[in-house]
């Protein structure tokens, strides 16, 4: 009985060390990270994160009377609402479980620029269902990432998948299985693209399907040092592909506040080469002038590889980032906005260039892109009723220049 007795006590003992041991291992798997906004002076430091899908972002309230807004009413294409009371020395923290673009403010100090903006990812490559039964695939179209998986069931029927180059010639690779019942097939693409597919037993019943596979896309952090001759001023950097050199985003700051900051992007994407351009508003006119009026910078990131973190120390080494010499001076000179600050619409005279070559674009000061209509006519009319009060920027473009215009939105 003794022998007995002692053996089940090592057993008991044995199991509770080894569900230790995987209740360790799995909270040490599945923990996700806190990430800490101190909210003080009329501003949230950092003001732009990207986080991942279960993170929790924490705001410290450090000094004033603030809030955090990020509310649906203030903000409908925020993909869920988080927010607290107005108030002094308070923590506030939410778990973000939805992936998206979000944006929010500090309801007492909106007016002096105190916003915010992060990003929360999807993490990691996913798996997608695609049902297949009576004579139809559900869902019939997917959007996905390369590296996620298209996983099909044939839950009835006699059926296949054909998503072959044979079939579909501007499919960017081939996929597809034998015809049969009750099988499961996958496949992971890696290339992007638009894929079609079909059953080949009853393509003639409507059954195909579609799916669509973007580019992945990688984190870019650009710590700023030294930067102590800007403080005060509007800062503004652009993500160029090198390619076809065109912008794919825009990042703007109101004002530098600290010597040492970051700057974060998520569109990068794997094999692209950019030119980052950036410069500080040196003159404090509100828009973009060749150096040394304005101070200006680039950087060059070669060929992708994944999330990049690039370190730049203030240095006199400006340049001009929009090469606006000769004709590009003309350019400045001759478009204009009116009124300023507005209300309901805002009117850009294109002097005498051709207005069908122009290409707008209206920024908040945290650099997300809003959406206003626009009509072309003898000017361009800007409708700006439905945007909040604030400052913007408003991006005027032809085929050969740029010009940034800082607006007051009343």
């Amino acid at each position: 009985m003794k022998t007995k007795f002692t053996l089940k006590l090592n057993l008991i003992r044995n199991l509770f060390i080894y569900s230790a041991l995987i209740l360790a291992f799995a909270s040490q798997s599945f923990a996700q990270t806190k990430h800490i906004v101190e909210v003080s002076n009329n501003k949230f430091t950092p003001s732009e994160l990207v986080i991942n899908v279960g993170d929790t972002i924490e705001w410290k309230n450090i000094q004033g009377f603030h809030n955090v807004n990020g509310k649906q009413t203030s903000y409908p294409s925020n993909p869920e609402s988080f927010g607290n009371s107005t108030g002094m020395g308070w923590t506030y923290s939410h778990v973000f479980t939805i992936a998206g673009d979000y944006d929010y403010q500090c309801d007492p100090h909106v007016q002096w620029g105190m916003v915010g903006t992060f990003e929360v990812k999807s993490s990691g490559n996913k798996k997608y269902l695609v049902e297949v039964s009576n004579n139809k695939f559900t869902p019939k179209e997917r959007t996905i990432n390369v590296g996620d998986t298209v996983e099909w069931k044939n839950i009835q029927g006699f059926h296949n998948i054909n998503g072959k180059q044979s079939s579909y010639l501007s499919n960017p690779e081939s996929f597809g299985n034998s015809t049969g019942t009750g099988w499961t097939f996958s496949h992971v693409f890696t290339i992007a693209g638009s894929y079609e597919y079909q059953c080949d037993p009853h393509v003639n019943f409507g059954m195909v399907g579609n799916i669509e596979v973007s580019e992945s896309t990688y984190k870019l952090t650009i710590n700023f040092t030294e930067m102590n001759p800007h403080i005060g001023q509007m800062f503004k950097l652009y993500l160029v592909n090198s390619a076809d050199n065109t912008t794919v985003e825009t990042i703007s700051l109101d004002q530098i506040t600290n010597a040492d900051f970051e700057i974060h992007s998520s569109k990068l994407v794997k094999g692209n080469s950019y030119i980052i351009k950036f410069y500080s508003d040196h003159n404090g006119n509100g828009e973009y002038d060749a150096p040394p009026t304005d101070h200006a910078w680039q950087l060059v990131l070669d060929n992708v590889t994944g999330d990049t973190n690039l370190n730049y120390a203030h240095n006199g080494n400006f340049t001009d980032i929009f090469n606006t010499t000769s004709i590009n001076d003309q350019f400045f000179r001759e478009i204009s906005m009116y009124p300023n600050p507005a209300t309901n619409k805002v009117t850009i005279d294109p002097g005498n260039y051709n207005i069908k070559d122009f290409h707008i674009s209206v920024y908040n000061i945290s650099g997300k892109a809003r959406s206003v209509e626009i009509e072309f006519s003898n000017m361009i009319e800007l409708n700006v009723n439905n945007l909040e009060s604030g400052f913007y920027f408003i991006e005027v473009k032809n085929r050969n220049e740029m010009k940034t215009l800082k607006l007051l939105k009343r």
